[in-house]
């Protein structure tokens, strides 16, 4: 029960991670299924307006491990319940758990998309790469080159399109002692035509992410 927000939720949570190692061979897989209910204070009724939730995504990996390098081939897919775009502060465990993507997973927990002058659900998926290197054990460097779309197309007449955007990751993990490890991510999106849709803003520049924070464990 969120007083503070007006908000109070039933959510529950189901979800497989596995990883499977050899000396030259890595895969991952991952998946988390969230279903229940949201409610949101309603000042003009004076109740609850109830939304229910369900929502699925899978993410894997497959990588190879040459000169010290690890290169993963990546694939994410998403779907649920987005009849409203608020749902999407109900997921955002979810980017926390698989840590796809920077950009687009994470503004939008992970759930499929509403488009343009429309309240059917579109569903989300994204492949792409990442290299990553670790350097004298203190310090991890990553990126990532992602590709995404709507299983739909979202738009208006001749201007629909399924390409959501290329989105590209940097992460940087430093451990200053046993118990604490900075960490640096950055990201950029080049927006496609069903992001315009979705957000419908039809600028087409780039947009940042940039985050710094430490982590302590004890």
């Amino acid at each position: 029960n969120f007083a503070a927000d007006s908000r109070r939720a039933e959510l529950f949570w189901l979800g497989i991670h596995n990883q499977w190692v050899s000396n030259l061979m890595v895969f991952k897989i991952a998946g988390i299924w969230n279903t229940g209910k949201t409610e949101f204070w309603n000042s003009q009724t004076v109740a609850f307006d109830t939304r229910s939730v369900n929502a699925f995504l899978l993410s894997s990996a497959a990588g190879y491990q040459y000169e010290g390098y690890l290169i993963s081939f990546l694939f994410e897919g998403a779907s649920g319940s987005a009849g409203n775009r608020n749902h999407g502060g109900s997921f955002q465990a979810i980017q926390n758990s698989v840590g796809f993507s920077m950009i687009l997973v994470d503004n939008f927990g992970g759930i499929s998309y509403t488009g343009f002058s429309t309240t059917a659900w579109q569903g989300l998926y994204g492949t792409g790469f990442e290299i990553e290197k670790q350097f004298l054990q203190d310090l991890n460097l990553s990126a990532k080159l992602l590709h995404f779309r709507t299983t739909s197309q979202l738009g208006v007449q001749n201007q629909k399109s399924s390409f959501l955007g290329h989105e590209m990751n940097f992460t940087a993990k430093y451990n200053l002692y046993e118990f604490a490890r900075l960490q640096l991510n950055s990201a950029i999106l080049l927006p496609g035509g069903a992001w315009q849709s979705v957000i419908q803003d039809h600028r087409k520049s780039a947009i940042w992410e940039f985050m710094l924070g430490l982590t302590v464990s004890y």
